[in-house]
């Protein structure tokens, strides 16, 4: 397959488009992941309390809903790569204005977060729309997609190690640097991966409503499109609590339960490569769905039942499976709104079918955190993600046998 212009061509044009958006993907996951691990401490510092971070979550959510669905009018705008720099760079913003330890700043860095990294997938679906075979799709996309649990598995790492030897301010503006250089670092393959310079179009908000009507439409994208908030919200509130649960909960050390979720996102890293080659070679992206969230239901509450009498490897172990299943569905989905997208609207259907999982990570941290608040334990919130996710997965079920699943 060809691109226009000059563009990048074949398994070249592949390689090239998937090594940009996995960076990005990976570092925009890394800083989105740092609050999660730092929040034991940073709390502290701020005066509030650790379950406070649900707020910090639901900004981030509301910012990132209601800039999605304008993302596919930014695209055909600006063009794909020039809005994926953008939201680099919103993000490393982000990650500047919590560094100054002032409440009103820390959470004007979480709508700067939410605006950011909502860039990112549908840039990168539309980039890599335009050089990969369909039936590729699911393993290309879940390869761009397994930067979320290298990077989400890199903060669990280095952030606890780091704040052992420089304070919390300083390591996030030693991570606001690194994102800018990356941003400086790809800017001279802008022309050659996009095929040319783009050519600016209307304003961003003048698709919208018939790219929602489009979306609605479609059976199978309607149905997956609402079934990612189930997933995306049982998803944020393992990815919000797992380190505070472990920590404050069970008694691990800050650096252990940051090293449980690594292994946890490092099993979710090949888990995500699996599913996609599954969902390719199977030609059914709504079974594997369905699956992927009857498991990650079932594991959900085990990790809630979880106490410090368990041994560390029996935590670990239910911690990766876990991994492999609830953070491990993003690219058959991704995956599959390409393929049943218009051509040529990949990425803004990409953004209008995210609106859903974003209200989905906008509304499970925070309703983890009164369930925790309720209860007494962060077991609240895994339960109440089981409990969200299982009616989705038997919508993915049904919907997938439906005349109309493919039709545009």
């Amino acid at each position: 397959m060809s691109g226009a212009g000059g563009a990048p061509e074949g398994a070249q044009g592949i390689v090239v488009v998937l090594a940009v958006t996995l960076l990005v993907q990976v570092l925009i996951a890394f800083a989105f992941t740092v609050p999660a691990v730092m929040a034991p401490q940073v709390a502290g510092d701020l005066g509030v309390a650790p379950e406070s971070l649900g707020l910090y979550m639901l900004l981030t959510g509301v910012a990132a809903m209601v800039m999605s669905p304008f993302i596919g009018g930014y695209i055909h705008r600006f063009g794909a790569f020039r809005i994926n720099q953008a939201g680099v760079l919103l993000v490393a913003l982000s990650m500047l204005a919590g560094a100054l330890g002032w409440i009103p700043m820390v959470l004007a860095s979480a709508v700067l977060l939410g605006i950011g990294q909502t860039t990112a997938m549908p840039t990168a679906a539309h980039l890599l729309a335009r050089v990969t075979p369909a039936h590729r799709l699911g393993v290309v996309l879940s390869i761009r997609q397994a930067g979320m649990p290298v990077g989400a598995g890199l903060a669990g790492l280095i952030v606890p190690a780091l704040l052992l030897v420089i304070d919390w301010h300083y390591a996030l503006v030693l991570f606001a640097l690194v994102l800018l250089v990356a941003v400086l670092a790809e800017a001279p393959i802008q022309s050659w991966v996009e095929g040319g310079p783009h050519r600016p179009t209307g304003p961003a908000s003048a698709r919208l409503p018939a790219l929602m009507r489009s979306l609605m439409a479609n059976p199978g994208l309607r149905a997956i499109s609402i079934c990612s908030f189930s997933y995306t919200f049982a998803q944020m509130s393992l990815m919000a609590f797992l380190v505070s649960y472990l920590n404050l909960e069970l008694g691990y050390s800050l650096a252990s339960a940051g090293a449980v979720m690594a292994l946890s996102q490092g099993a979710a890293l090949f888990a995500r490569l699996f599913w996609g080659w599954v969902a390719d070679r199977c030609g059914d992206s709504f079974l594997v769905m369905a699956l992927l969230g009857v498991a990650s239901a079932l594991l959900s509450v085990i990790t809630g039942l979880v106490t410090p009498a368990w041994p560390v490897w029996l935590v670990c172990l239910f911690a990766m499976a876990l991994g492999a299943t609830l953070t491990a569905w993003n690219g058959v989905y991704a995956g599959a709104v390409v393929r049943l997208a218009p051509k040529g609207e990949a990425g803004a259907m990409m953004g209008a079918s995210n609106v859903l999982g974003y209200a989905g990570m906008l509304l499970g941290p925070p309703a983890g955190a009164i369930g925790v608040s309720l209860t007494g334990t962060y077991a609240a919130s895994f339960f109440l993600g089981a409990f969200v996710i299982l009616p989705a997965a038997w919508v993915l079920w049904t919907v997938r046998r439906h005349p109309r699943l493919h039709s545009h």
